[in-house]
């Protein structure tokens, strides 16, 4: 029973974390890094052209808006990206402190999986 406990803890603190990590992301509906990229970036083009009753001009100069801020928002993202694997893995040797041994490598089975994932995303590298 103790043991379903420390599974119970785990898990409730790595949802946690990665709603306090991705919340900010959540009204976009995609991962940030492709944000303003390829479609994503047309399609929020789009987006905002509806929504803000957008001439033809100035939907023109909002697109160039995000293409010449993208540079930083790319810098950004992967500075958020190298702080974010450094807070997961702080977490990781935390959690792993109160794990058994058999627990630990079912961890370590959980992280390759969720480290397979993430490759391309959440914060893909940028461009």
């Amino acid at each position: 029973m103790k043991i379903q406990w420390v599974h119970l803890a785990a898990a409730l603190l790595l949802g946690v974390l990665m709603g306090v990590a991705f919340g900010p992301f959540i009204m976009f509906r995609h991962p940030p890094g492709m944000m303003m990229r390829g479609r994503m970036h047309e399609k929020m083009l789009d987006r905002f052209a509806e929504k803000l009753d957008l001439t033809p001009e100035q939907k023109a100069r909002v697109g160039g808006i995000f293409e010449s801020n993208r540079p930083r928002m790319d810098a950004l993202l992967a500075e958020s990206r190298d702080e974010f694997d450094e807070v997961r893995k702080a977490t990781s040797r935390q959690i792993r402190e109160i794990l058994t041994p058999e627990q630990r490598k079912k961890l370590d089975s959980l992280e390759e999986k969720m480290d397979a994932g993430r490759k391309g995303g959440p914060f893909p590298p940028p461009r």
